[in-house]
C-alpha cells in the first residue's frame, strides 16, 4: 500500500533562517549576556570574600593564640601585656602564626595588618586580643566599589 514512498528519493529538508530570526537571536543575546555575564562574576566574587574572611579569621585565631601563650604576664600587678600596637610591630612569631593559618593571603599580612589589645573582662580573667584587617576590592577594583576591608577579631584569655 505505501510501498511508493518507500522507493521514492529521500529529501534533504534543510531548514533556513530567515535574517530577521538570527537579527532577534543576536539581540536577545547582547540583552541576556552582561547579565549573565555580571551574575557570575558577582557569584564568585562572593566565594572569595568569603574565603578572604575565612582566611583572616583562622589568622586572627592563630595569633591569638601566639599571643595569649607567649603574654607577658606579670603576677605583682595582675596584667597581660600584649606586645603588638600601631606603635610597636607584631613580633615575629605571631606574624609567623598569622601567616601560616592566612593561606594563599599570608603574604598580606604584616606588622600594619596585625594589632593587638588587652582586654579585661572579670567573667574571663586576662587576655589578648588581636585584629586582623585585610583589604579587600569587590570585582577586583573594576567598578570601583568599595575599597573595603575583611576584618577578624580573636579574644583569648589566660587561664
Amino acid at each position: 500500500m505505501f510501498a511508493h514512498l518507500a522507493s521514492a528519493p529521500k529529501r534533504r529538508i534543510r531548514a533556513r533562517r530567515s535574517t530577521r530570526e538570527i537579527g532577534a537571536t543576536l539581540v536577545e543575546f547582547a540583552l541576556v549576556a552582561p547579565i549573565f555575564l555580571m551574575t557570575m562574576f558577582g557569584l564568585v566574587n562572593a566565594v572569595w570574600f568569603v574565603f578572604e574572611t575565612q582566611a583572616v579569621t583562622y589568622a586572627a585565631r592563630a595569633a591569638g593564640r601566639w599571643a595569649v601563650a607567649q603574654a607577658n604576664y606579670d603576677p605583682t600587678t595582675g596584667t597581660v601585656q600584649c606586645t603588638a600596637s600601631p606603635a610597636t610591630p607584631a613580633p615575629t612569631g605571631m606574624l609567623q602564626a598569622a601567616r601560616a593559618a592566612a593561606g594563599p593571603f599570608a603574604g598580606a599580612i604584616n606588622t600594619g595588618t596585625l594589632t593587638t589589645s588587652t582586654p579585661s573582662d572579670p567573667a574571663f580573667g586576662l587576655g589578648c586580643q588581636v585584629t586582623v584587617k585585610l583589604p579587600f576590592s569587590f570585582f577586583g577594583g573594576i567598578f570601583h566599589i568599595g575599597p573595603t576591608h575583611v576584618t577578624s577579631v580573636a579574644t583569648d584569655y589566660v587561664t
